[in-house]
């Protein structure tokens, strides 16, 4: 079933074949919501079809792709691997969304991956940086809160300093004056 799922999730074409991908992908983010299930996808190879169905051009689908694999990166196990097969540059894009569904979902990705400390230079000096200070600015509550975690923890690592500073990571404090 997942196999299926995953060659849907990579299938290219018509306007059917957009739609099925985006089916796939809800599936799949369904089925990542159970922490074994989203441990399973990780390592079975689900996060190269989710990363390029993350870059396609239908809001929907993307926000979908991308709340997969933030529930495969609330597994420790996964976190590592989905950057080094680089789901850092999916997600410097997705930072730049107006929809705030897919906004939100990248924000709690980018949160869930800087919990890893081997993690944390990686985003620091990837294009998913100067977006993410620009989420944890954003007049949506959640989106802030996440991105702003997302900022905390790669501030725990002194090499990250440089990146941040280089970006305006401290600008994104004047976010939080703005929500109750």
């Amino acid at each position: 079933c997942i196999e299926v799922l995953l060659e849907l999730a990579n299938h290219r074409g018509n306007v059917f074949s957009e739609r099925l991908r985006q089916a796939a992908a809800f599936a799949l983010a369904n089925f990542a919501s159970n922490a074994s299930n989203a441990h399973m996808l990780g390592k079975g190879g689900a996060v190269p079809p989710l990363i390029a169905l993350a870059y396609t051009s239908e809001p929907n689908a993307c926000a979908l792709a991308i709340a997969a694999l933030r529930r495969m990166a609330e597994n420790p196990g996964v976190r590592r691997l989905m950057v080094e097969l680089d789901v850092l540059l999916p997600l410097g894009e997705a930072g730049r969304a107006e929809e705030v569904a897919t906004q939100r979902e990248t924000a709690a990705t980018l949160c869930n991956l800087s919990l890893n400390d081997e993690n944390k230079v990686a985003i620091a000096t990837s294009s998913a940086l100067a977006p993410l200070v620009g989420l944890a600015q954003s007049s949506d509550l959640e989106v802030a809160r996440q991105a702003v975690g997302a900022m905390a923890n790669l501030a725990e690592d002194p090499s990250t300093h440089g990146p941040l500073r280089i970006v305006g990571g401290g600008a994104f404090l004047t976010g939080l004056v703005y929500h109750d």
